[in-house]
């Protein structure tokens, strides 16, 4: 076993000082003592910090409340096209869920076509949405336990770039920790 760290001086020029001491080439397997012993006069403040991996497999991994799937129908166009996107939620418990967000994200350079929004709308698949410039809010007030729902959004390119497009999640507006998430994708505008 390697040695245990000397001591460290505090005088009172250096009182203030920030001291870190790794301490983990001196760790073994099992229960571990660490010991902080002070000569003198007055007081320390200090902190014992401990870290460790648990691979993600491992974990204990549970079924998450929702299901979004957030796709492009393509993801190469030119300035002026307008590309769709496909958005396919669910609601994976056997309970219904009251208030439910979607949160599109937007890509750079894109605008949301409106119409489309307004129709879902009127047909009651959506209760509303809020517009911003790189999100679409779409508010959903209830979803049965096992309820599906499919949007096809059009956005238009203005711009010419590559771009990726926001994360993209679902979540109940009441319980927020009740979430999943539809990760970025690039798109390039010509």
């Amino acid at each position: 076993m390697a040695k245990p760290p000397n001591a460290i001086e505090i005088t009172p020029k250096y009182s203030d000082l920030f001291r870190q001491i790794d301490v983990s080439k001196f760790i073994q397997e099992g229960d571990n003592e660490v010991q902080i012993e002070l000569e003198g006069e007055g007081s320390l403040l200090y902190q014992v910090v401990g870290k460790y991996y648990t691979p993600w497999r491992e974990g204990k991994e549970q079924d998450p409340p929702f299901a979004i799937d957030v796709q492009y129908d393509r993801a190469e166009l030119r300035r002026n096209d307008t590309v769709t996107c496909l958005v396919k939620a669910k609601n994976a418990r056997p309970a219904r869920a009251e208030m439910v967000m979607i949160d599109i994200g937007v890509p750079p350079g894109f605008r949301v076509e409106k119409p489309t929004l307004d129709e879902y709308v009127d047909e009651g698949t959506i209760a509303k949405y809020t517009l911003m410039t790189r999100q679409l809010l779409i508010y959903i007030e209830s979803m049965d336990g096992g309820e599906s729902i499919e949007l096809e959004i059009p956005m238009k390119a203005t711009l010419p770039m590559v771009a990726k497009a926001p994360e993209s999640k679902i979540y109940e507006y009441y319980n927020p920790e009740n979430e999943n998430v539809s990760f970025p994708q690039e798109l390039k505008v010509e």
